[in-house]
């Protein structure tokens, strides 16, 4: 992502914002004036249904020797004064999803097609979730826009500022996922060390892995490597000492 003053701005949009992607990271704008996330990337899936098993592209070798770059995409928008844009991994945005949230459905979400699927069915049973309401893709995109909105926004009015900066819309987001996800993380560490545990036979092996899978997908979050990038727009000192509002944080999840 690149920010460039305009030749010629319009009102208080001095800035023009370009993004190129080829795969499932996003790039977002928290607008100062309107309190607002927008995402800059949308075009990558505008209408369609979001897959957070497929990547959507990718730079290193994926087909063969090389890259996959068929989603490959330019978004431009315009950013003004006090705007952040912040650039995520899947494993942050998707958690803002109101189905990873488990507060909706995907919409024609189809079971899939396994030898162990009546066994399955049986595990399903003892941990149902709660029905919840089938969304569109639309649905989907504006709940998530709003989630992010509604977290920046809240902090902002704790800290009674005017603005956040770079640092702390990174530990904001940061902070939000590694929360959502304790549950799940936890869980898949003592589960994974029952099933490995020496003392059981296969068959009880195979019936943890089940119940593993499907207690799974009962409990919110996404465990994925999750980075975030943000900066914040601003007229800068160009002197080689003059400090950058930019920020950086990676995590394992």
């Amino acid at each position: 992502a690149v920010v460039f003053e305009l030749a010629e701005p319009r009102r208080e949009n001095r800035w023009g914002l370009c993004v190129v992607s080829v795969g499932d990271s996003p790039c977002f704008v928290w607008q100062k004036k309107t309190g607002q996330v927008i995402e800059v990337t949308s075009a990558s899936h505008s209408g369609q249904v979001r897959d957070m098993r497929e990547s959507g592209g990718c730079l290193g070798t994926s087909m063969g020797q090389d890259p996959d770059i068929k989603n490959l995409i330019c978004c431009y928008t315009t950013v003004s004064e006090g705007d952040a844009v912040f650039i995520t991994s899947d494993g942050i945005s998707d958690n803002f999803d109101p189905v990873t949230q488990l507060e909706g459905a995907q919409n024609g979400a189809k079971q899939a097609k396994r030898p162990e699927r009546t066994q399955m069915a049986a595990a399903q049973s003892e941990h149902s979730a709660p029905k919840v309401p089938i969304l569109t893709p639309g649905q989907r995109q504006t709940t998530l826009l709003s989630n992010i909105s509604r977290l920046l926004n809240d902090l902002r009015r704790q800290m009674s500022q005017q603005e956040l900066s770079a640092w702390e819309v990174n530990n904001a987001v940061i902070k939000y996922v590694i929360d959502i996800t304790d549950t799940k993380r936890r869980y898949m560490e003592q589960a994974m060390k029952d099933i490995k545990n020496p003392t059981h036979s296969k068959a009880e092996k195979d019936v943890k892995e089940l119940d593993f899978k499907v207690k799974l997908k009962s409990i919110k979050g996404k465990l994925d490597h999750a980075t975030i990038v943000t900066y914040k727009i601003h007229s800068h000192d160009c002197a080689p000492d003059a400090s950058v509002t930019a920020s950086y944080l990676n995590i394992e999840l």
